[in-house]
């Protein structure tokens, strides 16, 4: 692999979604069609829902914390509950998706592919 690209990631995300976010939230729940748990950080509580199916146009993974009116997609959700900055941080959040994921690990001189927009920035 010579780039990380982050479309790919997402949909390798999206296609384990419950044991994603078994993984980032232990202690939450499913609750119908949705993870139900405290905040990004993981507290207790069910203001932080996270839609577990596409419906409406919207994918799945798209999330919300009712407490804070935060939202975005599992990247976002992803970087905020493992403490990445996107900002900053984009390519080691990329690659801490990758291995999670199993794949290879791209050559050192690695290059990512990011959509026009991530969480709301614009990179491109």
């Amino acid at each position: 692999m010579t780039a990380l690209n982050r479309d790919e990631l997402l949909q390798g995300l999206q296609r384990q979604l419950l044991t994603v976010l078994q993984f980032l939230y232990p202690d939450g729940h499913q609750r119908g069609r949705q993870y139900v748990v405290g905040d990004v950080y993981g507290a207790a509580g069910d203001s932080l829902k996270i839609e577990l199916d596409s419906r409406e146009g919207r994918p799945a993974g798209i999330w919300h914390d009712f407490a804070t009116e935060e939202g975005g997609d599992l990247l976002t959700l992803w970087a905020m509950r493992r403490g990445y900055d996107p900002q900053t941080q984009f390519r080691e959040l990329l690659l801490d998706i990758n291995t999670w994921l199993g794949n290879a690990t791209p050559t050192s001189n690695v290059s990512y592919l990011p959509s026009p927009k991530f969480a709301g920035i614009d990179l491109g």
